[in-house]
């Protein structure tokens, strides 16, 4: 029996997200370990204070804490079980500040669509492109959680770096933490070339935003990919802080 290109690959594609899922949880896997990770270019601007919005189950925090092992981190995960799973593994680390929120542009109760793959969880209806290119993510039941406003918690520091991964709620977010931001050095966003979710913000949005705050974007540190025809749906974008040159 013949089988399609198309059918083949999407079988393989499917046998790597279980195989990454596995590994995952047992040991951390990454390419971060060799210098040549985009993230370690950022080393030279020696951040002090990390920001993780939506740390989920530990993905980015463990990544960051092998290139900023000193740095003090606030690590905001409104997902009852993943905020369990942070707890239990960084209970004892002096430099880790954990919240059990979600972030956004007011202070509100509200329910959150939480995927049977938890990175996918999100505020707004799956579309039918996220369903179609990684039906694994569709399945979900609902939760409430607290939202509160980035510039609520006050949080300051030197050196500052801001990850927002939010599926698709950036925009929201960052419309209220704008102070907070406006003080960092580095931000770190998840951005969507094509709709994942129905009516989420695109790119040029927060590109927008971020260049009227005085960010510049650099580099995609990595891009998600359609599985049926590689086509690229999101990317997670680097912007950095304009350096303001003053006349001497």
């Amino acid at each position: 029996m013949k089988y399609s290109y198309t059918v083949i690959r999407k079988f393989l594609y499917q046998i790597y997200v279980l195989i990454n899922k596995i590994l995952s949880s047992v040991v951390w896997i990454e390419i971060i370990r060799s210098e040549k990770h985009p993230y370690k270019r950022l080393k030279d601007l020696n951040i002090q204070t990390i920001i993780d919005i939506w740390a989920n189950e530990w993905q980015f925090l463990s990544t960051f804490m092998q290139i900023f092992p000193n740095t003090h981190y606030h690590c905001f995960e409104p997902l009852s079980d993943a905020f369990k799973i942070l707890q239990h593994d960084f209970w004892n680390k002096a430099n880790i500040q954990l919240y059990n929120t979600w972030l956004w542009a007011d202070n509100s109760v509200v329910s959150i669509n939480k995927s049977e793959y938890n990175p996918s969880s999100s505020l707004l209806e799956m579309s039918d492109t996220h369903k179609t290119a990684f039906p694994h993510t569709s399945n979900s039941v609902s939760e409430q959680i607290t939202i509160k406003k980035l510039d609520d918690y006050s949080i300051n520091g030197e050196n500052l770096l801001i990850k927002i991964d939010t599926q698709w709620y950036e925009l929201e977010i960052m419309k209220g933490g704008t102070n907070t931001i406006r003080n960092a050095k580095v931000c770190i966003i998840e951005t969507s070339v094509v709709e994942l979710y129905n009516n989420q913000p695109l790119f040029d949005e927060i590109y927008e935003f971020m260049k009227n705050l005085w960010f510049e974007y650099r580099w995609a540190y990595d891009q998600l990919k359609n599985p049926h025809d590689w086509s690229v749906l999101q990317q997670d974008v680097i912007f950095i802080k304009k350096i303001i040159k003053k006349n001497v």
